[in-house]
């Protein structure tokens, strides 16, 4: 069971105060995921390779395209029922598309069991869920009352194009520490999406809780189309896109949608892409096998707009570059959980650097977002396309080593306009981590060489370069990059803003081998926190039932060890010692 650390909930035991984090710089986390959890659904409509019925029969020895009847199927499939796939090998040489209907799960025998065998070549993946409300929406109603941290409900002049049950983002007006790279009138820079519960003639009642204050930023409410699809899951099984240049799923515009126990294998592009995909899962999936790597090679790719959502206990080794990602060039991905995930050998396209395992931000502007208890090589926010805030890496081990690369490891890596940024009881680096001058806490010199490994790389420009230009952005309270270089090219100055707004707290490091509790180095903009106390988790009231008997919690200086596995890193080295 989920519950809020962080938030207001009655039902919860553990209050604020039990936080370090202060409360303007974070929210309420327990709210990602499906709501009130993944449904279990046990009535199965249709046994594709057993069924009398023609329309539907697949064959499951890989022999024929199964696509047509896997449609038919999924088209016919009453609502919280199962389309159920049993062990063996499904073609699909045509993609599998629900646009509107929803609420059915696609279901296997488990990954290695059932697999689907993609041989779509191009553009559209083999399972496409959802449509696009295309071009994005802008047109939008001033919110006049409402835009508050915890407020539920808005007050605009006129709902007539609210649509109950359906999306509305809240979009405010850039505060100076927002900042967009990308050039485009449409991207998104600081959203925040909603489904719509209620509304009247002038007010609008959504969920979640609104996490942050806007009501300064001249917001606007701006309805989505009644496009939207709801309770899609995939479950149990495997997809072989053989090499193929697309994703092995394409979800937008959904909510409270899922995918659990799926193994994603021997991608040529991302592994999924995920456009307005809110309130949804992500766990217990194998993201592996990547052909190649580099642009438009990430992984769990959530690519606009998309909020709320639980990226919990997968396995990503060789998964995308960057493994799960928020916002690739785009951005609006606010108030999600990316949460005891194993990442590993990440790559960037060459055999002797590497990426990020997770990335808060290739996108303007993503914020309130929470990494805890991951086991990977880096976390970064590259700045490239613009800023991202207010996010945080809580309990995490950033091991900054790699089994082939030496080139580019660092373990927290935050690029220029990254800002108010809360990096709390991590495990950095281990203890083969290199001395100096190979190895240093952090650094600001205008070059340095691409081999040394770093804890910290703070408001650098340019994606996984290791230079500037020499000149310094002054810190400012708060932040203001309002008439800063639009274009990238020009945008190469080391960000002060970056170190002078973030709250590192209770990280132990294999740089100074210390346990350090430091605040902001400009005083008054960064709160110290009042205590060295770190909670077990930022999002679970205790320790959640698909743990079983490991530590918990498992990672942060607080602890003896320091590091222990969780249940993703165990499923990965027992399945790799067995091979």
């Amino acid at each position: 069971m989920r519950c809020c650390l962080l938030g207001l909930l009655a039902s919860c035991t553990l209050v604020l105060a039990a936080s370090p984090i202060p409360p303007e710089r974070c929210m309420d986390w327990s709210v990602a995921g499906v709501p009130g959890g993944i449904p279990h659904r046990t009535q199965i409509f249709v046994n594709v390779a057993t069924t009398d019925n023609p329309a539907y029969r697949c064959a499951a020895d890989g022999t024929a395209d199964c696509s047509p009847a896997l449609q038919r199927a999924l088209n016919d499939c009453p609502a919280e029922q199962v389309v159920y796939l049993p062990k063996g090998i499904y073609r699909l040489d045509g993609r599998v598309r629900d646009a509107h209907r929803g609420h059915v799960t696609l279901r296997g025998d488990g990954p290695g069991a059932t697999i689907l065998k993609s041989s779509v070549k191009e553009g559209n993946a083999p399972l496409c869920f959802g449509d696009s409300d295309w071009p994005r929406p802008t047109k939008g109603e001033a919110i006049t009352a409402g835009a508050t941290r915890g407020s539920t409900a808005v007050t605009v002049a006129d709902t007539s194009r609210v649509n109950v049950g359906k999306l509305v983002r809240i979009d405010p007006v850039n505060p100076p520490w927002v900042h967009n790279l990308n050039g485009e009138n449409d991207h998104p820079t600081m959203s925040f999406t909603f489904k719509v519960v209620a509304k009247t003639l002038t007010s609008v009642t959504l969920t979640p809780p609104l996490p942050f204050d806007l009501s300064a930023m001249s917001p606007k409410l701006v309805p989505y189309s009644p496009l939207l699809i709801e309770g899609i899951g995939i479950e149990d099984l495997s997809v072989d896109l053989d090499g193929t240049r697309t994703p092995a799923a394409f979800v937008e515009t959904a909510w409270g949608c899922w995918f659990t126990h799926v193994e994603i294998v021997n991608s040529g592009s991302r592994q999924l892409l995920l456009y307005t995909f809110c309130a949804g899962e992500i766990s217990g999936c194998f993201t592996h096998g990547t052909r190649s790597g580099g642009p438009n090679h990430e992984g769990i790719d959530f690519f606009i707009d998309s909020c709320w959502n639980l990226v919990q206990d997968n396995i990503v080794v060789n998964g995308g570059f960057p493994g799960i990602i928020l916002g690739d060039s785009k951005g609006g991905c606010q108030g999600n959980v990316i949460a005891y995930n194993y990442g590993s050998s990440v790559n960037s396209g060459g055999p002797d650097t590497t990426g990020a395992d997770i990335s808060f931000s290739h996108g303007s502007h993503n914020m309130l977002n929470l990494a805890e208890g991951n086991v990977v090589t880096m976390i970064n926010a590259d700045g490239y396309y613009g800023s991202s805030s207010h996010n945080t890496l809580f309990r995490n081990c950033i091991k900054i080593t790699h089994p082939t690369a030496t080139d580019g490891l660092r373990g927290v890596a935050l690029g220029h306009f990254n800002t108010y940024y809360n990096v709390v009881g991590n495990v950095l680096g281990t203890p083969d981590f290199p001395g100096a001058p190979h190895g240093r806490y952090d650094i600001e010199t205008p070059s340095y060489r691409n081999g040394t490994h770093l804890i910290y790389q703070l408001g650098y420009p340019n994606l996984g370069n290791t230079f500037h230009d020499g000149t310094r952005l002054a810190p400012a309270s708060p932040p203001d990059y309002r008439g800063q270089p639009f274009t990238l090219p020009k945008a190469q100055a080391l960000d002060l803003n970056v170190k002078a707004t973030l709250l590192r707290w209770g990280n132990f490091d294999y740089a100074t081998h210390t346990t350090r509790w430091e605040s902001s180095e400009v005083p008054g903009d960064v709160p110290v926190p009042p205590d060295h106390d770190l909670p077990a988790s930022l999002y679970l009231r205790a320790k959640p039932e698909w743990w079983g008997d490991l530590p918990w919690p498992p990672i942060g200086p607080d602890l003896s060890p320091m590091v222990s596995a969780i249940p993703a890193q165990v499923r990965f080295e027992r399945d790799s010692a067995g091979r």
